[in-house]
């Protein structure tokens, strides 16, 4: 499929696109309200519903804002972040919040429900004055999986 075509219809069909989508498609995190979609080959998620992914936008632009000087990046829009700074936001990001929540636990290696914790983060910082120092932390700590050395047979 040519790759204009996949963009424009993947655009079409994903109207409420979800902000964690390449953290749930590498299966570092779920979300009760993410629902997956295909296009040829390809896969994506969208979230069904609207205030759960303003709820979503609001928390990771405030994470991105805050976590410019460890990303190294002095852009205030922050739009073309590589993937594994994405990753590092995403899926470090979450893994703060849920310390902020679950502070006698260390996160799982899948986060499972995002809108739930976030849920949770909004109701204990209403005004989202964060304490961005332990998240940042696990932003920075963050590291993407690395792949397994199959064995030669």
């Amino acid at each position: 499929m040519d790759q204009d075509i996949l963009k424009r219809t993947y655009q079409e069909l994903n109207t409420c696109h979800c902000v964690y989508e390449k953290s749930i498609l590498a299966n570092y995190c779920r979300c009760s309200k993410a629902e997956l979609f295909y296009i040829a080959e390809r896969a994506g998620v969208q979230c069904q519903m609207d205030s759960a992914q303003a709820q979503c936008l609001k928390v990771f632009n405030i994470v991105c804002q805050q976590s410019r000087f460890i990303l190294k990046n002095t852009d205030p829009q922050l739009g073309n972040l590589s993937h594994l700074k994405t990753f590092k936001l995403q899926v470090g990001g979450l893994q703060g919040l849920y310390h902020l929540i679950y502070p006698d636990s260390t996160p799982d290696e899948i986060i499972h429900d995002v809108y739930d914790l976030l849920t949770k983060v909004i109701a204990r910082y209403p005004d989202l004055n964060l304490p961005f120092q332990t998240i940042i932390r696990y932003v920075s700590a963050f590291k993407v999986r690395t792949r397994r050395k199959l064995k030669n047979l």
